[in-house]
């Protein structure tokens, strides 16, 4: 090693605004075998706003012989990372994120693979295994089966596109930096350079890089999409450029190259649309699509057919997107499938696609079918059917076909891949004792059958359990292969026998797995023992995991004061450690959130009453949901809702999703809105009752002059919610949201205090419930905001407020419903109506349905709320008039409406 190369390794360390997770990377480095002195670690804080550029000085502070720290002005990740090249005195190099984790050997295990092959190699890589909101390998971990050398002549679809995950010879930087050009892929185009020059590296299969997948999917790869650096400057300076470099080294495009720019547009080429809405202007995005078709002319064929993470149906709508097969496409019948024909390469038009079974429904009479399937746009006309074998002779059975547009695919922003949903009504009578169902299309005289099944989270059969069945109302469900098997006149002691045959089988799958499956066969003893015991229906009624005070509470309260009924048994699900735990237990039963015994009941259950549409709702058993779907099965779900719907849910709440038995709403244009939307529920399960919390609203703004903020959430700004511990966390980034930004401007406009002390008002915010409390300190609050907590109750927001001041909340329903004022602040409203949040526009337009004043700046809701001020904060003619043409009921029973619905199932 000369004297510049003083270290072993150097790992380059791009730093911004990841204070939470930086000491953790760090000290996953500190510790790593190969001995700390042999690491030079340079940390360049790329202009954190956060507190990570003090870690980074803090570990130089402590390590001064192998931790540099360089601070500079925000630039990007290739920026950051150049600047750390200049200090590299390693003799590899390695450049691992600031959230991401190395296991304690990575470094050791692929310096001496590197030193021990260096003269045929460049770089060594490692597997990257994914943590945090998502676990699991990486799309390309199926290179690591063994330490070797991959040749990338022969093994081309073995590619490394990672510098996170490689080390790297130092000597390969002394001329190459990272793009300053491209915030995405800049370190795919700088190793495709490296790799061109020996055509191979090495992979080590016992290690591995930690790759964090943030739950809140704020990755740049994740947010990607919606800014204009991922369209044409990642096309023309990483795709296109990695092409037109590979053919000017070598004469040719090697096929790695070609395999990895194909990888990555397979990823783009998958989204509808194609272009994320109101990223790129008309012109810029024509630019785009020409881009990417020049880079498809120089990938073969093949290699899109080689391609591991797209449908056949991708593969041919790319092939044929390439202006040298316009015109080649042929539909060709084969002895069990229609194939799409390209040259000599064949993909399946239907066949081969999975078919979706959703929900069965079992009476005396019928036996009802829905799901769904997917074929090729190009069969469009063909005939779909049920063919049953059994009996003297197969049967077909005929069935209502409508569109599933949103399991649709789409490329080039062109249908490809057509999804229709199906219900098939087979009368019971005269049904032979045992029939097998297998779903089939007519095509140019020939009945050809989809081979492959799945089933939906409501039906009761499981693909992951090969002995799951249903046996309802004298009908025993099971499944082989590709066909559903349904029987009647079935023994006591068959049904006994299928209950065994399917705990042997979770028995089996304990001894390989490290799932704890043994609570999974105890959960199901305890229920079919309780189940023969039970008397009364049960009930299991809820509002948030860790709060209650809300539709579910009113319910509850309901059910346990006005209307108690010997023949149910009410229970209200609550994390023990919730503030409101005790004051529920004055109103009737509450049993912890997923302890035993709410397990338990959430198996014997008949109904589940609800605020909240989360699965974790009516299946809080998580990721072993399926050992029980059998049970799930049979119960209803009734959706109290925690609003009033003004947009549109239908993503989050169509039936295949949450499979709603009665969708409560409160409104006429509410009621229609769900029953005339891509919700797929009719009138039989939307019913028009009132929020119950309704019920107990009430008025006390006489005492004191109350403003009320409240904003509602972005789910594009904060995690999933981690439901075990009931907690999310904000985004990075976040300070710089336009969330942020607008409600800083206000609280930092000084004319709303000295309003507020001139007319006697007090200012309040009370932070929706799924937005973190740490997102508050960046709203310039001062000590003249009061920042209510928590487990402050609703209702006494809504009492005590003379003003209510929200963005986009249907909580301001409430506060109508009370005839009070209600503004609202949109300045992010093309954002937030973007797709980026989980709903999109409905029908309530802000213009013509609102309840109050729509400001789209911070100095006009200043001046606004000002104007309510000097007026006593009183509720305008032309507003009340509005809100008393909304509401359908005004009488204090919508709890009672509810009941008499549920009674009705």
């Amino acid at each position: 090693m000369d004297e510049k190369r003083s270290y072993k390794v150097s790992v380059v360390t791009a730093v911004y605004n990841v204070e939470e997770y930086l000491q953790e990377m760090i000290e996953s480095i500190v510790h790593q075998t190969i001995g700390f002195q042999n690491i030079q670690l340079i940390l360049v804080n790329d202009g954190s706003k956060d507190r990570s550029g003090e870690i980074c000085d803090r570990y130089a502070s402590q390590y001064p012989n192998n931790v540099v720290t360089v601070h500079k002005e925000n630039g990007g990740v290739s920026s950051a990372r150049n600047e750390g090249l200049k200090h590299i005195r390693g003799e590899y190099v390695n450049f691992t994120d600031s959230d991401d984790l190395l296991e304690e050997d990575a470094l050791e295990k692929m310096y001496s693979f590197l030193k021990k092959n260096d003269r045929w190699i460049d770089v060594v890589a490692i597997k990257m295994m994914l943590f945090g909101g998502k676990e699991g390998d990486h799309a390309l971990n199926y290179r690591f089966n063994k330490t070797r050398i991959v040749e990338l002549r022969k093994d081309y679809m073995h590619i490394q596109m990672s510098m996170c995950s490689a080390l790297i010879k130092s000597s390969c930087f002394e001329n190459r930096r990272f793009d300053l050009g491209l915030s995405y892929a800049e370190d795919a185009q700088v190793l495709m350079d490296i790799l061109l020059d020996k055509m191979r590296y090495g992979v080590v299969s016992d290690t591995a890089y930690l790759y964090r997948k943030r739950v809140e999917g704020s990755s740049a790869l994740d947010t990607g999409r919606n800014k204009a650096a991922y369209y044409i400057p990642c096309m023309e300076r990483f795709i296109l450029h990695s092409l037109e470099n590979a053919r000017a080294k070598r004469g040719y495009v090697p096929r790695f190259i070609q395999y990895c720019c194909m990888y990555d547009l397979q990823w783009r080429l998958k989204k509808n649309p194609l272009v994320y809405p109101n990223v790129l202007s008309k012109e810029e995005e024509h630019t785009y699509r020409e881009l990417i078709r020049k880079a498809l002319s120089c990938i073969e064929d093949d290699i899109i057919n080689a391609q591991r993470y797209i449908s056949g149906g991708y593969k041919a709508a790319i092939t044929l997107a390439k202006e040298e097969n316009r015109g080649k496409k042929e539909m060709v019948l084969y002895s069990q499938d229609v194939k799409i024909c390209i040259k000599d390469m064949a993909y399946t038009a239907a066949a081969f696609y999975k078919v979706y079974y959703e929900f069965i429904t079992v009476t005396h009479k019928e036996i009802v079918l829905e799901g769904r399937f997917r074929y090729a746009v190009e069969l469009e006309a063909v005939e779909v059917f049920f063919k049953a074998a059994g009996g003297a002779k197969d049967k077909i059975f005929k069935m209502e076909i409508f569109d599933r547009e949103e399991k649709s695919e789409y490329c080039f922003d062109e249908k490809i891949i057509q999804a229709k949903g199906f219900r098939c009504t087979i009368n019971r009578e005269g049904l032979p004792d045992k029939i097998k169902l297998q779903l089939c299309l007519h095509y140019q005289g020939y009945d050809i059958s989809w081979k492959y099944i799945d089933f939906g989270k409501f039906f009761p059969l499981s693909s992951e359990l090969l002995c799951s069945y249903m046996y309802e109302d004298g009908v025993l469900l099971t499944y082989f292969e590709n066909e559903l098997i349904l029987e009647k006149a079935v023994s006591s002691g068959r049904i006994k026998k299928c209950e065994q045959k399917l705990l042997q089988e979770l028995r089996e799958l304990q001894e390989e797995s490290e799932e704890n499956i043994t609570e999974g066969i105890a959960l199901r003893k305890i229920y079919h023992r309780r189940k023969r015991l039970k008397r009364k229906e049960i009930w299991l009624i809820s509002d948030r995991i860790g709060k209650a005070d809300d539709n579910g509470e009113a319910f509850f309260t309901y059910m346990n004061t006005f209307q108690k009924n010997s023949g149910i048994e009410t229970y209200f699900v609550l994390d023990q450690e919730s503030e409101d735990y005790e004051r529920l237990q004055q109103i009737g039963k509450v049993v912890p959130y997923l302890s035993q015994e709410h397990k338990i009941l959430a198996l014997l259950c008949d109904k589940i009453v609800s605020s909240q549409g989360e699965d974790h709702v009516f299946q809080p058993f998580f990721e072993q949901s399926y050992f029980y779907k059998d049970i799930f099965h049979r119960q209803k779900f009734v959706f109290l809702q925690h609003g009033i719907i003004k947009d549109d849910l239908s993503r989050w709440l169509t039936k295949a999703n949450k499979n709603i038995s009665i969708f409560v709403t409160s409104t006429r244009m509410e009621y229609q809105s769900v029953v005339n939307g891509a919700y797929h529920y009719d009138e039989n399960v939307v019913k028009c009752t009132g929020l119950p919390r309704f019920d107990y609203l009430y008025d006390d703004s006489e005492t004191e002059n109350m403003i009320t903020f409240m904003p509602t959430w972005r789910s594009y700004l904060v995690s999933a919610l981690d439901a075990k511990e009931n907690k999310r966390a904000l985004t990075d980034g976040f300070e710089d949201s336009s969330y942020c930004q607008m409600y800083r401007q206000v609280f930092s406009d000084q004319r709303l205090y000295e309003a507020a002390d001139k007319y006697g008002y007090k200012i309040r915010l009370m932070m929706h419930p799924a937005m973190p409390d740490a997102c508050i300190k960046y709203f310039n609050c001062g000590d003249k905001v009061d920042v209510l907590d928590r487990k402050t109750r609703y209702r006494k927001i809504f009492a005590d407020s003379k003003l209510v001041v929200t963005d986009y909340s249907s909580a301001v329903f409430d506060i109508a419903y009370l005839r009070k004022p209600v503004l609202y602040f949109q300045q992010d409203v093309e954002e937030f109506f973007s797709g980026k949040h989980n709903y999109d526009k409905g029908y309530f337009d802000y213009e013509r349905d609102r309840f109050g004043e729509v400001e789209y700046t911070a100095e006009g809701l200043v001046n606004r709320i000002i104007e309510y001020m000097e007026h006593g904060c009183q509720l305008k003619n032309s507003y009340k008039k509005r809100i008393e043409e909304t509401f359908l009921y005004n009488d204090k029973e919508n709890c009672k409406r509810v009941y008499v619905e549920i009674r009705k199932l």
